[in-house]
């Protein structure tokens, strides 16, 4: 069996708390179950639309925080690419990422909070 991704760990688990199939998720988000598979994986890359999915299709059942989806799905993404931003804007994503290597957990939750607002 392949090595699952942080978010692999985590849908998988939810999946396994909801009695959920890997088919009928894949189904619900209008994807194959090998490609859902290869998400959690890390063979398939992990896009927005996977995490806003599965944080949709999850958010019908209770003991599922969507924000455990999310955080998961932070850790999974290593890279990004910057190359269609402006050099302030790399510049911004590279002070970001120095100060978060030293935030704490509550400065993290906090950002989080900020980042996900309308």
């Amino acid at each position: 069996m392949a090595q699952l991704t942080a978010f692999g760990r985590v849908v998988r688990i939810f999946r396994i708390k909801t009695g959920t199939t890997l088919k009928v998720m894949a189904e619900s988000m209008g994807v194959s179950a090998a490609y859902l598979s290869g998400v959690e994986t890390g063979s398939k890359p992990l896009t927005d639309r996977v995490v806003e999915g599965t944080k949709a299709f999850f958010s019908a059942y209770e003991g599922v925080d969507s924000r455990e989806i999310q955080s998961a799905a932070d850790k999974t993404i290593q890279s990004y690419d910057l190359s269609d931003m402006d050099e302030d804007g790399r510049g911004l994503v590279a002070a970001f990422a120095r100060k978060a290597s030293i935030a704490s957990r509550d400065q993290r939750d906090e950002w989080r909070r900020l980042l996900e607002e309308d």
